[in-house]
């Protein structure tokens, strides 16, 4: 059997969730399929990189060049899928291409911009809408993430119940485990976060609910009076709607210790979590 796997997430240099996700899960699979009677091929618009490039005998790298940048999935995967076509695909990532094979498999993560338009680009919703109702209309099996996810599938878009299954996401034993005071200290210094902080981890962006999460740091620095030296260090890079939170900062009286440090490389968020007082995941309320 020819199995296909999107891999252009999993392959991209700054991954954030959805391409961690990809990327792991194309890791765990060469290690359960090495040397088995399958052939599995990763598809990439360019070279793969690090560990990704390490393929077993029977994984095969398959490079689709796309100079427009996107639509790469629904276009020039689709070119590949008529071209020479798999088995099974399997699309880590919301969208499937519009040639594939009967045998697809895809993940839908969430519908949160279905549920609050205002968080996103016009062009995002319009998008996600349109992708999601696709694969709402083929016989593809879909991956979700949580029975929440799987429920929302079912009420917003009448997926039949069959066709999900529930998988939720694990964790990266070799990367999380408990550090060292010392190897924390160093990362720390090298980062220039200094103790204490709470620590918040994700993009920066209005649907990350990151502006309470401001105005609920201020309120903590108030009660407990001047001098105390908690930080708040937020660690992500900056996204959609990034300006209310920008606007937040600037009007908040302890804007001096509230720190952004941008992207951070995997490697280092286990010593950031280590170190932090209190790590922090806001979600968006009702109002939304």
């Amino acid at each position: 059997m020819l199995i296909g796997i999107d891999a252009s997430r999993a392959n991209k240099a700054q991954k954030t969730g959805v391409e961690w996700y990809a990327f792991h899960l194309i890791q765990e699979l060469k290690k359960l399929t090495a040397g088995d009677k399958h052939h599995w091929v990763l598809y990439t618009r360019e070279p793969l990189t690090g560990p990704l490039a390490d393929l077993p005998e029977n994984w095969y790298e398959m490079r689709a060049a796309w100079p427009p940048g996107y639509l790469w999935t629904q276009v020039r995967m689709a070119w590949e899928m008529w071209r020479r076509p798999v088995d099974v695909l399997f699309v880590p990532a919301h969208v499937l291409p519009i040639i594939r094979p009967e045998k697809s498999v895809v993940t839908i993560h969430d519908i949160g911009f279905h549920r609050y338009p205002k968080l996103y680009k016009t062009a995002q919703i319009a998008y996600h809408e349109r992708t999601t109702k696709h694969i709402s209309r083929t016989e593809a099996r879909i991956i979700t993430v949580s029975e929440f996810s799987g429920r929302e599938l079912i009420d917003c878009y009448g997926v039949n119940p069959r066709r999900i299954a529930i998988t939720p996401n694990g964790i990266d034993h070799e990367l999380y485990k408990p550090q060292t005071a010392s190897a924390m200290e160093l990362a720390l210094a090298r980062l220039h976060v200094p103790r204490p902080y709470f620590l918040s981890v994700g993009r920066l962006e209005a649907k990350k609910n990151i502006v309470t999460l401001i105005k609920a740091f201020n309120a903590y620095k108030t009660h407990r009076g001047i001098g105390d030296p908690t930080r708040l260090v937020l660690a992500g890079p900056r996204g959609f709607q990034y300006d209310q939170i920008k606007q937040e900062i600037h009007r908040s009286p302890h804007r001096d210790q509230i720190m952004e440090l941008g992207y951070v490389q995997e490697e280092d968020k286990p010593f950031l979590y280590a170190g932090a007082k209190a790590v922090i995941d806001p979600r968006p309320n009702e109002d939304f």
